[in-house]
């Protein structure tokens, strides 16, 4: 019940982001890993608008080329791949 309880407080909170926001501040993080620069201020921007540190990891993974996933069991959110194609 209390793990539930946090699955649906997360879908919630996920779903109150304004992801014309967050797409940016993630396109902005996945760039600056990209492009091997301090990513600490992008990181910070991100999680104002509501990234969630499993967020962060995956879009740094790609932006260090590898799997948005390290267990490749979650394929990467359309959002992210939305926000990261706008972001070029």
């Amino acid at each position: 019940e209390m793990r539930q309880r946090r699955v649906e407080e997360v879908i919630a909170f996920k779903n109150s982001r304004d992801y014309s926001k967050l797409g940016p501040r993630l396109a902005k993080l996945h760039q600056d890993a990209k492009d091997g620069v301090n990513i600490s201020a992008a990181v910070i921007e991100a999680v104002k608008e509501g990234m969630t540190l499993g967020e962060m990891c995956g879009v740094v993974r790609l932006g260090y080329g590898l799997g948005y996933d390290p267990m490749d069991a979650l394929e990467t959110p359309d959002y992210v791949v939305k926000a990261l194609k706008e972001g070029r």
